[in-house]
């Protein structure tokens, strides 16, 4: 009896042997896309904890500002609540300063253009 391999002894076919190399071929080339995909999602994501880290110092450096403006007996609230009220009054009479208080009106707010309590 013949062994069951001895049939399939057919000389090679060039067409599955180009099948074989345009299969080898899109495994490679998505296997390289995968890696450059990883490689350009750990760049994003190395950028943005970078950019998170320099937003948290900014962040603690702004805080131990208004901490220490908090503390410093010389700066007062209602002074620069004063000097906005000022500058707004100021801007109603000479529409060159309206430009100043437009850009900076949205930063102030509303709380400081509220006058300070009367002083008895």
């Amino acid at each position: 009896m013949s062994s069951p391999e001895a049939g399939f002894d057919a000389p090679p076919d060039p067409v599955i042997d180009e099948l074989r190399d345009e299969v080898y071929t899109q495994r490679m080339l998505l296997t390289v896309s995968l890696i450059c995909l990883i490689v350009l999602t750990l760049s994003i994501d190395r950028y943005f904890w970078k950019q998170i880290k320099i937003e948290q110092s900014k962040e603690q450096a702004n805080q131990n500002l208004v901490t220490a403006l908090k503390s410093n007996p010389q700066f007062s609230f209602e002074k620069a609540s004063d000097f906005w009220n000022n500058l707004v009054a100021y801007s109603k009479t000479h529409p060159d300063a309206a430009p100043l208080i437009n850009k900076y009106s949205t930063v102030i707010g509303e709380t400081v253009l509220t006058s300070p309590p009367a002083k008895r």
